[in-house]
């Protein structure tokens, strides 16, 4: 069940003991299009994003005064509270990390939130298991040098699987981000992980938050989550099948 409004707090003395988590955007991404990166995370300053805020379950997520730590926290939200994304600092120039303004939807208290803490492209329930898997995914990438988390996407996909529609879209900045993208191991291991987690997921993507439109696709099938192999496109052969990706990018 969704908690939709704020907590009010009387003080905050620790931020959340938390490296990074995720945020994703309505444009619906397609995972045989990877490519759809930027436009799949592009918020606009006049947008009314939907999202929930997620994190590890049972945690409280510090909804700020600006974006950033060092402005007061007004109140906190919990995992599963429903939002809409209002602007991100990105559109004033900020772009590390990235800071969302939100609404709640059930209380409109406004406030910002880290965009990590905020799951975009919905606003309906995902289990626990699937808030714990994005907090471990997090974590995990968190744990590699110079590499972080930068925000979550979920959207829908071609996927063949009428029970799993959904591709899970994950931004990775920092110095470190291409030793995460060249460990596919790493990255399938997540994957699985997060599709066994969220039963609706189908796919999984990993984008660099740079414009070089490097991305590696994660998926099932054939029944086993497998790494997307580049498609070879021709006039004869303009579309992608499922299991396939641009690598052209």
């Amino acid at each position: 069940m969704i908690r939709q409004s704020p907590h009010t707090i009387a003080a905050i003395t620790t931020e959340m003991v938390f490296s990074l988590l995720g945020s994703t955007f309505t444009t619906q991404a397609q995972a045989s299009l990877a490519s759809d990166r930027d436009t799949a995370f592009q918020i606009a300053q006049t947008s009314q994003t939907p999202a929930i805020l997620t994190a590890e379950p049972g945690s409280e997520i510090n909804v700020r005064s600006g974006a950033g730590t060092t402005f007061s926290a007004l109140h906190y939200g919990v995992p599963g509270d429903a939002v809409v994304i209002l602007e991100s600092n990105a559109t004033r120039g900020g772009t590390d990390p990235v800071w969302y303004r939100l609404r709640f939807v059930e209380s409109q208290a406004v406030g910002w939130v880290r965009a990590d803490f905020v799951l975009t492209g919905t606003q309906e329930a995902i289990a626990d298991t699937c808030h714990q898997e994005i907090a471990k995914a997090r974590t995990r990438i968190g744990d590699v040098d110079n590499a972080y988390l930068v925000k979550v996407g979920i959207g829908t996909t071609n996927s063949p699987y009428s029970d799993r529609p959904y591709n899970f879209s994950l931004v990775l900045g920092g110095s470190g981000l291409s030793t995460v993208m060249t460990s596919p191991q790493f990255m399938l291991n997540i994957s699985s992980n997060l599709i066994n987690a969220c039963e609706t997921l189908g796919s999984v993507a990993f984008y660099t938050s740079g414009a070089s439109g490097w991305h590696e696709v994660f998926g099932v099938v054939d029944g086993v989550v497998s790494q997307f192999s580049c498609a070879d496109l021709s006039s004869s052969r303009p579309r992608m099948q499922w299991g396939e990706m641009n690598c052209n990018m």
